[in-house]
């Protein structure tokens, strides 16, 4: 045992001084050029490594970086959303508050002054013939009353709860009017005017609109007369609409067509119920 450890010193003893001499051998033939070859072979080698092992470093950088961009881009962009709602908010605000003033200015100026109304907001409905309110038998309002901005016939309550009602609209196919035709502007339609009439005739409600019929031969009417509700049911003077689409066979004992309504149903935010006097 003694001479088996006295054996591997000696051998560790010897190998150093080797292992001094060859590394001064190999330092001194790569600084004389002596071992280039073995440079360049180990370069061959090792270039495509170190290059493969640059480029995914590169690329795990890229991505990592990516991935920090993305999240930062996510947080604006969430911010930047919220603004923007926010906004819509306030302008939608803004919008009812200058369409309220701006239908209260028309009810001022062109409604009946001598009848009491209450002012109501339109709520959501499928529906292309009727709208719903937010005002019920709680404000006055009954089946029967008549519904309008300013000088504009809009439609009849036909329902009506504590809360809320339901408007029949003049395009419903149950609804029936006697109306008027004549020339001028709508704005100088008042209640208490005389309106030269170029013909009598009578609305109702379809699928495919407001229909007009009944309208004089002889009168001179043509596309674009103003047509007035005077119906003892509904009130005198209310504007509904212009004709259009007037039929032009000239055998026939009166004439056709239809009305294009003065106010877009669809866009109605504030209508006024007629309660009385």
């Amino acid at each position: 045992m003694k001479k088996n450890k006295s054996n591997i010193f000696s051998n560790e003893i010897f190998l150093f001084p080797i292992g001094i001499l060859f590394s001064l051998v190999f330092l001194l033939g790569d600084n004389v050029g002596a071992f280039s070859f073995l440079r360049k072979g180990i370069s061959y080698i090792s270039q495509p490594i170190y290059y493969s092992a640059n480029t995914l470093s590169r690329e795990i950088s890229s991505y990592t970086k990516a991935i920090v961009e993305l999240d930062e881009f996510k947080k604006n962009y969430e911010e930047l959303s919220l603004k923007l709602y926010e906004k819509d908010v306030e302008n939608s605000y803004y919008a009812m508050l200058l369409e309220e003033n701006e239908s209260l200015r028309k009810q001022i100026s062109f409604g009946n002054k001598d009848t009491k109304y209450v002012l109501a907001k339109t709520l959501y409905d499928s529906s292309v013939d009727s709208l719903r309110v937010d005002q019920g038998r709680a404000s006055g309002i009954e089946i029967g009353d008549v519904v309008t901005v300013g000088n504009v016939y809009i439609g009849i309550v036909s329902e009506c709860d504590e809360k809320g009602s339901l408007i029949k609209l003049a395009n419903s196919k149950n609804s029936s009017l006697e109306v008027t035709l004549v020339e001028g502007d709508w704005q100088n339609v008042t209640k208490s005017k005389d309106l030269g009439v170029l013909s009598k005739a009578v609305v109702t409600g379809s699928a495919e609109g407001i229909k007009i019929e009944n309208i004089s031969n002889s009168a001179n009417i043509q596309n674009g007369s103003l047509v007035v509700v005077n119906d003892s049911r509904v009130g005198k003077n209310l504007v509904l609409g212009y004709l259009v689409d007037i039929s032009t066979n000239p055998a026939e004992i009166s004439r056709t067509g239809f009305v294009s309504p003065i106010v877009d149903y669809d866009k109605l935010i504030t209508v006024f119920v007629n309660i009385g006097y």
